[in-house]
């Protein structure tokens, strides 16, 4: 079933994990919970969609910037005109939220649709995976306006036949420290197609700590 959490009251998912298919978020604002339970999964192994606001309704999920951390699992991740995806900023905080995509990324929010980047402290990795296993597929990540921001971005597909286009503008503003680093290919091909997209590559010690793409991962900038 999809579940369509609308209605004029601000809502939260409730403190446990849950596995609804597919979930729509029209006319309302969602926290998840920051309590120790509350992460969502979409479908059997993210194979669920995720759309949040449309042209004509507005609709939010939020990541808190108090409590638990908390893991959201999708294939397809749609978000309107006049939805938002992002995390709380308002206070000094130290939380690493996740997302975790299989399929596509469709950002027409022109301002400020995908905000995973808190200069508070507050942040969101993005992780591109393939937890139905596909052994070739082409996947986008597309949005107009204004940058999506993220802290990481991390490719764990499951063969280098696995590609993800990016074909919007892009900034990953996580630190690059010794072995973490703000881009991280583990398994995948990630196309970068657009002129907007930054991403710092280096580190503190280069020498020691290169960054690195392993023989079943690629990086084509075009």
């Amino acid at each position: 079933p999809t579940l369509l959490l609308t209605g004029k009251s601000v809502k939260t998912f409730p403190d446990v994990d849950i596995n609804p298919l597919n979930v729509i978020i029209y006319d309302t604002i969602v926290y998840l919970n920051n309590t120790l339970n509350g992460n969502i999964t979409l479908g059997s192994n993210g194979s669920g969609n995720l759309i949040i606001g449309s042209g004509t309704r507005y609709g939010a999920l939020i990541y808190r910037q108090t409590g638990f951390a908390r893991k959201v699992y999708v294939n397809n991740l749609e978000i309107g005109a006049l939805g938002r995806f992002y995390v709380e900023n308002g206070i000094a905080s130290s939380l690493l939220h996740s997302l975790y995509v299989n399929g596509n990324i469709l950002n027409n929010n022109p301002t400020n649709g995908l905000e995973f980047y808190g200069t508070n402290g507050n942040r969101g990795d993005l992780y591109l995976t393939n937890y139905q296993n596909h052994l070739q597929s082409t996947n986008y990540i597309s949005a107009s306006g204004n940058p999506i921001t993220l802290n990481r971005l991390i490719v764990d597909k499951t063969s280098l036949q696995n590609e993800i286009i990016v074909t919007s503008k892009l900034k990953i503003s996580g630190v690059n420290s010794g072995a973490n680093k703000a881009l991280v290919l583990n398994i995948g091909t990630l196309i970068l197609n657009h002129d907007s997209i930054n991403i710092d590559l280096s580190s503190d010690n280069v020498t020691t700590y290169p960054f690195n793409i392993p023989n079943n991962s690629a990086l084509v900038v075009s």
